[in-house]
């Protein structure tokens, strides 16, 4: 009597098992070009060539970070980063010379804040289409499905849930970066730059215009979708798929997005890796693309609506 071995497992969708190995590299270079290079590429090198050409400032001796040196009025890509946040209405964020100058925001009904939120919406909404349209295409061929990419109908209620369980988990992760950042400044094992990275952290976080809760989730249902569908959507099924290691997959995925955020300063690009990471890490588990893009949209909401204004009174304070 013969026994038959058993069958393997069936591959998860999310690791692209029909795809071939050079299709994947060019479907790849693909969503790299749409997906990231369109949309942020040339907003990294503003921020970089500014980095680049700080000069001290007058008194102080304290550098103007980069992403202040965009002209007044112009807008660009990542005017509203993918955490939802927008520099004042003249173009710069808050001045880093503590006791100098204060963080000032623009009037609610600013002409110049209501001009600039609707070129922002629209960039966003080109990047949007860049990235669905993309996928659009993608879809159209017989060796990939709607669940390679995370899109499912079933279980809609779970998708949900999962998707509120995740924003408390990019909650928790920050509340453990903040109780290490704070531990390391009361040791007094912190130099100046750090120092000056924290600060211009929470100035450049206290910059973001007030905006009704309208606005607020228009914009950034933008940014969550456009940001979802490009990072764990599409970039991580293909790293999985190339590398044939989800950890690796992670690894890259969480280090680009983290380097798109360098204009929030080092604690600030790196605080946002580690949330790609959590937001990775539920995808991978939830195989729902729902999931993350739901929890991305709540945490931008809150933070827009609640944390960004708090820390504007803080830095009020603690520059006067």
């Amino acid at each position: 009597m013969s026994h038959s071995e058993p069958s393997p497992p069936p591959a998860s969708p999310l690791t692209l098992p029909h795809v071939r190995t050079r299709t994947a590299i060019v479907q790849l270079l693909f969503v790299l070009l749409l997906g990231i290079l369109a949309p942020f590429g040339p907003a990294l090198v503003h921020t970089w060539s500014g980095a680049a050409d700080e000069t001290p400032a007058a008194e102080g001796g304290a550098a103007q970070p980069g992403s202040a040196s965009a002209p007044a009025g112009s807008v660009t890509s990542h005017d509203l980063d993918s955490a939802g946040h927008m520099p004042t209405a003249s173009g710069s964020a808050a001045s880093t010379q503590p006791g100098r100058d204060k963080a000032s925001r623009p009037p609610l009904d600013s002409e110049e804040t209501a001009s600039r939120y609707s070129l922002i919406v629209l960039d966003k909404s080109v990047h949007l289409l860049l990235a669905g349209g993309l996928l659009a295409i993608l879809l159209r061929r017989r060796d990939l499905l709607p669940a390679g990419f995370g899109i499912t109908g079933r279980n809609l209620a779970g998708q949900v849930g999962w998707g509120m369980a995740a924003v408390l988990l990019v909650y928790y992760y920050l509340y453990l970066t903040m109780v290490v950042i704070i531990s390391i400044t009361m040791l007094g094992g912190i130099d100046a730059a750090a120092e000056e990275d924290l600060r211009h952290r929470v100035e450049w976080l206290a910059a973001i215009p007030p905006m009704s809760p309208v606005q607020a989730a228009l914009l950034m249902g933008l940014v969550a979708a456009h940001e979802e569908v490009v990072f764990r959507g599409l970039l991580l099924p293909y790293l999985r798929r190339l590398t044939g290691s989800w950890v690796a997959a992670v690894a890259i995925s969480c280090g680009v997005f983290g380097v798109l955020h360098i204009d929030q300063g080092v604690i600030g690009a790196a605080q946002a890796a580690g949330i790609g990471m959590v937001l990775a890490i539920v995808f991978i588990r939830t195989r729902s693309l729902l999931t993350v893009t739901l929890a991305h949209f709540v945490f931008n909401f809150v933070q827009l609506q609640y944390v960004a204004p708090a820390l504007f009174k803080f830095a009020e304070k603690a520059f006067e």
